[in-house]
C-alpha cells in the first residue's frame, strides 16, 4: 500500500463519526492518522488530517486543541504547494478564531480567499459554511 493511503482513508470515517456526533471516536481516529502521517513524512496527508482534527476539536468544544492543530496546519501549509487543503485549513483557522472570540481574526483569515463575488478560493461544497462565518 502506498505511503499515505491509510491516513488519508481514515479521514472519511473520522468525518462521519464527527457528523454523527461521535466526537471522541473521530478524535481517536484522527489522532492515530496524524501520528501515522508524521511518521511517514507525508506532509499533504498530515495537513489533510490536521484540517479534519481542527473541526473535531472545535465541535468537542476544545478550543485550545483546535488552536494548536490550526497553528501546526498553518505552518505546514506554508511548506506545501497551493491546494484545496490550504483553503480548507484557512477556513478551519477562521472558524477556530471565531469560536475563540476573535471575529475580526476570522474575517482576516478568510478575506484573502475571496473576491467581490464571494470566496472562490474555497471549494463550493464548503463555501457556504465560510460565508456564514462572515455574517
Amino acid at each position: 500500500m502506498p505511503a499515505g493511503v491509510l491516513p488519508r482513508s481514515i479521514a472519511v470515517p473520522a468525518a462521519a463519526h464527527r457528523i454523527l456526533g461521535n466526537f471522541e471516536q473521530s478524535a481517536a481516529l484522527l489522532d492515530a492518522s496524524i501520528e501515522t502521517a508524521r511518521l511517514s513524512g507525508n506532509a499533504h496527508v498530515l495537513a489533510f488530517n490536521l484540517f479534519n482534527r481542527i473541526f473535531t476539536a472545535a465541535w468537542l468544544g476544545d478550543v485550545d486543541t483546535a488552536k494548536a492543530f490550526a497553528q501546526e496546519a498553518l505552518e505546514l501549509g506554508r511548506e506545501l504547494d497551493a491546494s484545496v487543503v490550504d483553503a480548507w485549513i484557512t477556513a478551519a483557522v477562521a472558524m477556530t478564531r471565531l469560536i475563540d472570540g476573535d471575529p475580526q481574526g476570522a474575517i482576516d483569515a478568510l478575506v484573502p480567499l475571496g473576491t467581490a463575488k464571494g470566496l472562490p478560493g474555497l471549494p463550493g461544497t464548503t463555501r457556504g459554511y465560510q460565508l456564514e462565518l462572515l455574517v
